[in-house]
């Protein structure tokens, strides 16, 4: 998960933002030392799924934040995630990556 700072002219190649590497779970009750907890919170998200290399990612934020959020009539929440499953396989054709965009009128 990235969390962007709310800044007009934020751009992710320079400025600093949060990376969350999480898991998903059943319960909050025991978190491991060291270990934080994160609530996403209900809403509406876009996905878009990033098909072939992880290194041409970019250019599918590119389109998600450059083109489709622009036009969908949406506002940006502030943040997005990213779901690896078994389908993630970094620099090959048939690599999957699923990005969760939440959404606001």
């Amino acid at each position: 998960m990235q969390i962007y700072p709310d800044k007009a002219d934020f751009d992710a190649a320079v400025d600093p933002f949060t990376t969350l590497i999480g898991v998903e779970v059943s319960s909050l009750a025991d978190i491991p030392e060291g270990m934080v907890s994160h609530t996403i919170p209900e809403g509406t998200f876009a996905k878009v799924t990033h098909k072939g290399p992880e290194t041409n990612l970019g250019e599918t934020y590119g389109f998600l934040y450059g083109s489709w959020l622009c036009e969908s009539g949406y506002e940006y929440a502030g943040f997005d995630f990213e779901y690896w499953d078994e389908r993630y396989k970094p620099e090959q054709e048939d690599n999957g990556i699923d990005i969760y965009v939440p959404l606001f009128k």
